[in-house]
């Protein structure tokens, strides 16, 4: 085992992809930025991603290998995390047995699970919270991430899927989800939703300015009152130690984030979990979930040596 080794790590978001290489230290090196659609263009997007990483591998390792591969995706994952199942806000990926594919192109461990997954354990890290207890990690950016750690481990359910807090349904609503489903609350609470209000009442405003423009108007208070609904909603089912609110659109110019706790707070069971909440926001950095899935890799890396399975 070497302390230098190092894990080619990537957020792959709806919007952008990160990369870098994470060691031991959690120190990153060659972080690099591009636009998801310039490699998730539909048939071909598994091909591309290929490609991307291969292209890193050679740029950046300078005639080596990285320790494993480990990608986090806006995406539903199989139990045994080996296939992206359903990734509504990227193209061309569902249903694509990634881990096996890219082992046989580079005869290295290669480790997946959901983006939110990966910016738990950064999270976690970060703000030094304890690995024992039960905590609700909410990531508001081109959709509605959800991430639960439970008792030592992020908690993925029987088949893989839990967390997907964006799809649950909204009574009376129709309009139709990335997901394939109807009245996703995801459709009212995410930055798609943000991009909407801008479009319909504030063109004239650059959009990052949102907030910090017209964080008072009507519109802006309901898009902050739909957002803590499903917050709200797991907080009362799970009660957890802690509760994480990050993502780009919590961390954009001017959000109002105690109008948003009053909102939560408002729809929290009294007295309990209400009393107790404890909230905490994830540190703003654009390689947090780049981190995050080098922490999440070397932890399965080291129970794997400790099994003598590599």
């Amino acid at each position: 085992m070497s302390l230098n080794e190092q894990i080619l790590c990537m957020d792959i978001g709806g919007t952008n992809i990160r990369t870098g290489l994470v060691d031991r230290s959690l120190n990153i090196s060659g972080f690099t930025i591009v636009d998801s659609q310039s490699i998730l263009t539909g048939e071909s997007s598994f091909d591309n991603l290929k490609g991307f990483i291969g292209k890193y591998i050679s740029q950046y390792m300078k005639g080596s290998l990285p320790a494993a591969i480990s990608l986090g995706f806006p995406a539903t994952i199989d139990k045994a995390k080996r296939s992206v199942l359903s990734a509504p806000n990227v193209k061309g990926l569902n249903n694509i047995p990634i881990v096996d594919l890219l082992i046989k192109e580079f005869n290295i461990p290669v480790f997946i699970d959901r983006d939110v997954n990966m910016c738990i354990c950064y999270d976690m890290h970060e703000l030094n919270l304890d690995s024992d207890g039960v905590i609700a990690a909410f990531y508001i950016g081109t959709g509605f991430g959800n991430a639960i750690w439970f008792n030592g481990s992020v908690y993925s359910g029987y088949s893989g899927s839990a967390g997907e807090l964006g799809h649950i349904p909204v009574l009376g609503r129709n309009d139709v989800c990335g997901c394939g489903n109807r009245g996703c609350i995801e459709n009212y609470t995410g930055g798609k939703q943000l991009e909407n209000i801008h479009a319909s009442y504030f063109p004239e405003t650059d959009i990052s300015d949102l907030f910090e423009n017209h964080s008072h108007e009507a519109v802006i208070d309901e898009f902050i009152e739909a957002l803590s609904i499903p917050i709200a909603t797991e907080i009362n089912i799970l009660d957890p130690d802690y509760v994480i609110l990050g993502g780009g659109v919590v961390h954009m110019r001017g959000f109002p984030c105690e109008k948003l706790e009053s909102c939560i707070r408002v729809h929290t069971r009294k007295p309990y979990p209400n009393s107790t909440l404890r909230l905490r926001y994830s540190v703003q950095r654009q390689e947090n979930g780049v981190i995050g899935a080098g922490i999440y890799a070397f932890d399965i890396l080291d129970k794997m040596r400790s099994e003598g399975r590599q």
